[in-house]
């Protein structure tokens, strides 16, 4: 049996471990004298040859030494120095990207634009019924109540749950509360599509500025006073577009003509054209009765006819007593709206003149004088308004806008709306 041996390395390369180990702090020096001095006491000589003393060969597989000296070590190997803090980083091709949470302005991407609004988004837009509120004379399941005609949503389709639908009654009604009185130019109906739609085929509309009862029928509101009323007997397929010609109302009623069930995607209230261009204006008349009966009550956005609730003028029993607005501006008007006082004395305002025209009128005009001049549009009204009247203009131009009596008479107004919008300067 071979007796056991160890093995030790060459100098050199026994040199150059330990300054590997001592780098690892496993060794106090890197010189080799620590581990020379455990060679000399441990391992046994070795002679030129590479072999030990006794002639046996070392059992451990290494290449056979050479005669050829080792080539010197460079000092940098035996003590490097340690890399300055910044060359410790890993390479910069292994890093991940930096986050640019807040690039360059110059870099920034440009703002998106608002995209157009489309047809649809147009007509909810203007659309004043939208969200208000709504009532029917019965309801026919749970999905199908009267808010969702004024849902924004004219998809006909009763299973996708946006279609009102009443029980068999007569005269099944619909209606909303516009919560203010406006001119209205067009009340847009949307049927039923998937099924029934014949059952919209004999139906009233109507408009007022005071709420409909519950028991009304056809035959009672369309001979009510100050109410708009159209009677439809063509199927909407799936709409209709019913003009109202700029009369005034807060309330409006859809109502079947029959007993039968009445079903609606939408109803669709529009505006007239244009806005109130004679909101808070400079207003004057004839005279002032009273202190709180000025010209401006009738500019103030109240329509509110209760003298005593201080937003309606009154002048002297005047001969052909006036009152009138100055727009400040060139407008195209498409209609005027006259309210009336509501408490009491409202026959006072049955025969009068509404004037319009680019040119100031003179305090001593009459509607002699005023209706035959060049540049000036003029209306007759013989009709009491009760509480409010829509009088059409038909796209006129004017600056200055006159109310006057016919006669000797108080006059007082609630409010004179001006329905038009500025024109473009020259």
């Amino acid at each position: 049996m071979r007796s056991r041996s160890s093995w030790t390395l060459p100098k050199d390369c026994r040199l150059a471990l330990g300054c590997a180990l001592a780098a690892g702090s496993l060794l106090s020096g890197c010189d080799g004298s620590e581990m020379t001095a455990r060679r000399d006491a441990a391992a046994p000589a070795v002679d030129a040859s590479g072999g030990l003393p006794d002639g046996t060969v070392p059992s451990l597989d290494v290449p056979p030494r050479t005669d050829e000296a080792a080539p010197p070590l460079d000092s940098s190997q035996l003590q490097p120095d340690l890399p300055a803090t910044d060359d410790l980083a890993p390479p910069q091709d292994l890093l991940p990207p930096p986050l640019d949470l807040f690039p360059p302005l110059d870099q920034a991407p440009p703002p998106q634009e608002r995209p157009a609004l489309d047809s649809t988004t147009d007509a909810k837009e203007s659309n004043l019924a939208l969200g208000k509120e709504a009532s029917q004379s019965s309801t026919y399941a749970a999905g199908a109540v009267a808010a969702s005609a004024v849902d924004g949503n004219t998809d006909g389709n009763f299973y996708d749950g946006s279609v009102t639908n009443t029980n068999l009654d007569a005269y099944a009604w619909w209606q909303v509360d516009l919560q203010e009185a406006v001119a209205i130019d067009t009340i847009v109906v949307w049927n039923r599509t998937d099924s029934a739609s014949s059952r919209l085929s004999d139906y009233w509309v109507f408009v007022s500025t005071t709420p409909f009862e519950p028991l009304e029928t056809p035959t009672t509101l369309k001979n009510r006073v100050a109410t708009w009323n159209n009677h439809q007997t063509v199927t909407p397929n799936p709409s209709t577009a019913i003009p109202v010609g700029g009369a005034v109302g807060r309330y409006v009623r859809v109502q079947l003509n029959k007993t039968e069930y009445l079903t609606l995607a939408e109803v669709e209230v529009k505006l007239g054209n244009g806005t109130n261009v004679a909101l808070g204006k400079p207003a004057s008349q004839s005279s002032t009765i009273a202190k709180g009966a000025v010209a401006a009550s009738a500019v103030d956005g109240s329509t509110d006819g209760n003298f005593a609730n201080g937003s309606v003028t009154n002048t002297n029993s005047d001969p052909y007593a006036w009152w009138q607005v100055d727009l400040g501006f060139v407008a195209t008007i498409s209609s005027i709206v006259i309210w009336n006082r509501t408490d009491c004395c409202t026959a006072r305002l049955s025969d009068y003149w509404v004037f319009v025209s680019e040119s100031p009128f003179a305090a001593t005009d009459t509607p002699a004088t005023t209706q035959g001049r060049a540049g000036v549009w003029s209306s007759h009204q013989t009709t009491v308004p009760s509480p409010s009247v829509s009088i059409a203009t038909g796209s006129v131009r004017g600056r200055y806008v006159r109310v006057q009596l016919s006669g000797t008479e108080y006059l007082h107004v609630a409010e004179v709306q001006v329905m038009g919008s500025e024109l473009p300067p020259p």
